[in-house]
């Protein structure tokens, strides 16, 4: 049996995502991947998604499919829609990072 060195470990081991330790994935539908490769689901649907610099975290979605603007949490190991704005369908608007 071959002798695995530490480095050869270490390369085939999940590596720390830098910033965080979580990737955002927005299109048809919005995901967060984590650095064990672990994808949950926080919207089934199309939208842009941004990290939450609120307080409270979580995922801020705008929503192409409901003309809206939707807050997502963590809450008991599940996201959950926490709060919802009408925006209209005004697909150029932008979330202010404040």
């Amino acid at each position: 049996m071959a002798d695995v060195s530490a480095a050869d470990d270490a390369a085939s081991s999940p590596q720390p995502i830098p910033g965080g330790g979580r990737i955002l994935s927005a299109g048809e539908r919005v995901q967060v991947v984590a650095a064990s490769g672990r994808v949950t689901s926080v919207y089934d649907g199309r939208g842009d998604a941004f990290w939450d610099p609120g307080p409270h975290g979580g995922v801020i979605v705008k929503s192409l499919d409901r003309d809206a603007t939707l807050e997502f949490r963590r809450i008991g190991g599940r996201w959950t829609r926490t709060s919802k704005w009408r925006i209209g369908p005004d697909y150029y608007s932008r979330i202010s990072p404040d």
